[in-house]
């Protein structure tokens, strides 16, 4: 397992879709054996709007991730703090683990 922060303000465009190359690499401190299961969070936040984080690419040395501003299609300036967990995968016969799930969307479930 892994942690580590940041700080950018490299945002993407929010609903438009576009990376305009906002995307920040990390690095881990030591590779993984397979890819690692990421956890990011923004850890301040100055701008009243809803934002979250996203992933472009995951593999065992490196993730890019950015800021995201929801349902806007102009990136804030602000500079923040992202915080970040990797947790190895587990592939033994009999453990259960959180699935893995890609692409995730707000969705509300009645």
């Amino acid at each position: 397992m892994e942690s580590g922060r940041f700080k950018t303000n490299k945002w993407l465009g929010g609903n438009v879709g576009e990376s305009n190359n906002q995307w920040n690499v990390v690095k881990y401190y030591y590779p993984f054996n397979t890819p690692p299961i990421v956890f990011t969070q923004i850890q301040d936040f100055y701008i009243h709007k809803i934002s979250q984080t996203r992933f472009e690419f995951r593999c065992t040395y490196i993730f890019n991730t950015s800021p995201e501003p929801q349902g806007s299609n102009l990136s804030p300036s602000t500079t923040v703090t992202i915080s970040w967990l990797a947790v190895e995968r587990h592939l033994i016969p009999g453990f259960l683990e959180t699935g893995i799930k890609e692409n995730i969307d707000e969705v509300i479930l009645r």
